[in-house]
C-alpha cells in the first residue's frame, strides 16, 4: 500500500543539489496513492512516456502512409514484370490514383527523408540538454513542439514544397531530443534489476504508435475526412499529452510528490548509479573507446536498415505489389505488432537471465543484439526472394512480420 509523505509535500530538501525547482509539480497535495492503490509510479512514468512515444512515431510515420494519397500514382497496364514492378492479379491494368500534389519520386523522397535530417542534429544535444537542465521538460517541449508542428503540416504543404520539407527539418529537431531524455529518465526512475524491462516497456510505445497509425493515417487518407486528418488526430493528441505530462511527472523520484516514501528509498537504493550534475563526462576515454565505437557501428546497421523499412516500405508496396492503401497499411502494422511483443518478451527474458546467474549481463546483451540482427537480416533477405507473392501467401506474410 502506498503511504502518504510526512511533512509538507509542497517542499523539498533544497540542500540536494540535484534537485531542480523546474520539476516540481504546481498540484494541490492529495497524492495520488491513495488513488491509485498497488501501482508503483515509476510503472506510471513507463506508461506515461509509453504513451508520448507511441505519438511522436505516429506523427512521425503518418507521412509515409498519407504521401501515397497526397501524391498518387500514374495508371498503367502491367501484364509482366519488365519495368521492376511484379504483374497485376490477372493481369488487369492498374487503375490511377488522384492526388493534390505533382511531385516526382526525388521530390517525394526528399519529404520523406528530411525528417532525419533534422533527427540526427539534437540526438546528442537532445541527452545533454536532459542530463544538465530538466528532463521533463526537455521530453515535455519535445513532445509538445513536435505535436504542434504536426497539427499545422497540411496548411503548409497545400502552400510549399519546400516549407513542407523546413516543416519535417523541424520536427526531426523537436523529436529529436524525446528518445535520449527517455534513457535519462530511466536511468533515474528505475531500479537496476528492473531497467531492461522499464526501458523496454517505454520504447515498445513507439512500435505500438506505429501499429495504429500506419492502417488507421491510410483509412483516413482513403475516407471523406482525407490525409489531413492523419495529422489532426495525433498533433491534437500530443498536445493533450504535454499538459498530462506536465502535471504527473517529475525528472526523478527524490522530488515526485505522489510517490510512497518506500518506493522513492527503494528506487535510490537500487538503482545502481549516482546522478550528479557537477560530474566530469570523460569525453575522451569515450570517443577512444573501441566498445563504444563497435556498438555505434552496430546501431547504425541496425538503425539505417529499420528506418528505411519504416519510410520506404509503404510507398515500395504500393508502386511493386498494387494494394490498396487500407491494405498496405495493416500489412506494414504486422512487422511492428511483431516487433512490439518480441522488445517486451526479450526484455523481462534477458532480465530473468541476469537474476538468475546464469549469464554476465555483458554476455546476454551480446546475446540478443546479435541473434537479433542475424534473424532480421536473414528474414529480409527471404523477403527479396519472395516476388509479388507477398500479397497472397501466407508463408511470406509471416517472414516479413518475422523480420
Amino acid at each position: 500500500t502506498c503511504k502518504k509523505s510526512t511533512g509538507d509535500p509542497g517542499t523539498v530538501n533544497h540542500s540536494d543539489k540535484n534537485l531542480h525547482t523546474l520539476d516540481m509539480d504546481p498540484l494541490p497535495t492529495t497524492t495520488l496513492c491513495t488513488r491509485t492503490g498497488f501501482l508503483r509510479h515509476r510503472y506510471i512514468i513507463c506508461m506515461l512516456v509509453f504513451c508520448g512515444l507511441a505519438l511522436v512515431y505516429s506523427m512521425r510515420v503518418n507521412m509515409s502512409v498519407t504521401v501515397i494519397a497526397m501524391v498518387g500514382s500514374k495508371g498503367k497496364n502491367v501484364s509482366n514484370d519488365d519495368d521492376g514492378t511484379c504483374p497485376s492479379p490477372a493481369n488487369e491494368p492498374v487503375p490511377a490514383k488522384a492526388g493534390e500534389f505533382n511531385w516526382d519520386e526525388n521530390l517525394k523522397g526528399t519529404v520523406l527523408y528530411a525528417f532525419f535530417v533534422g533527427y540526427i542534429s539534437t540526438q546528442i544535444l537532445g541527452g545533454l540538454m536532459a542530463d544538465k537542465l530538466s528532463i521533463k521538460w526537455v521530453l515535455g517541449y519535445g513532445v509538445f513542439l513536435t505535436s504542434v508542428l504536426t497539427v499545422i503540416t497540411h496548411w503548409v504543404a497545400r502552400w510549399s514544397v519546400y516549407g513542407l520539407i523546413i516543416l519535417r527539418m523541424l520536427e526531426g529537431v523537436t523529436e529529436g531530443v524525446t528518445y535520449p531524455s527517455v534513457y535519462c529518465l530511466i536511468a533515474r526512475w528505475a531500479p537496476a534489476s528492473e531497467r531492461t524491462t522499464m526501458v523496454n516497456l517505454c520504447i515498445i510505445g513507439s512500435y505500438i504508435g506505429t501499429v495504429i497509425t500506419l492502417p488507421v493515417a491510410a483509412a483516413l487518407s482513403e475516407s471523406s475526412l482525407g490525409w489531413p486528418a492523419a495529422f489532426y488526430i495525433p498533433g491534437s493528441l500530443g498536445i493533450v499529452w504535454s499538459l498530462i505530462w506536465y502535471i504527473c511527472a517529475t525528472s526523478q523520484p527524490e522530488n515526485h510528490r505522489w510517490i510512497s516514501d518506500e518506493e522513492r528509498e527503494y528506487i535510490i537504493q537500487n538503482r545502481g548509479t549516482s546522478h550528479s550534475r557537477t560530474r566530469k563526462i570523460p569525453w575522451m576515454m569515450i570517443i577512444m573507446s573501441r566498445p563504444v565505437w563497435l556498438f555505434a557501428m552496430a546501431r547504425f546497421c541496425m538503425s539505417m536498415t529499420f528506418y528505411i523499412f519504416l519510410t520506404e516500405m509503404p510507398t515500395f508496396i504500393d508502386s511493386i505489389f498494387h494494394i490498396s492503401m487500407t491494405k498496405n497499411g495493416s500489412l506494414n502494422a504486422f512487422f511492428y505488432v511483431c516487433y512490439a511483443c518480441v522488445a517486451f518478451l526479450s526484455g523481462v527474458w534477458s532480465d530473468h537471465l541476469i537474476k538468475a546467474g546464469r549469464f554476465s549481463r555483458t554476455t546476454v546483451r551480446k546475446m540478443f543484439e546479435c541473434a537479433s540482427y542475424v534473424i532480421s537480416g536473414v528474414m529480409l533477405l527471404l523477403v527479396t526472394r519472395i516476388g509479388y507473392e507477398i500479397g497472397k501467401r501466407k508463408s511470406s506474410d509471416f517472414l516479413y512480420c518475422f523480420y
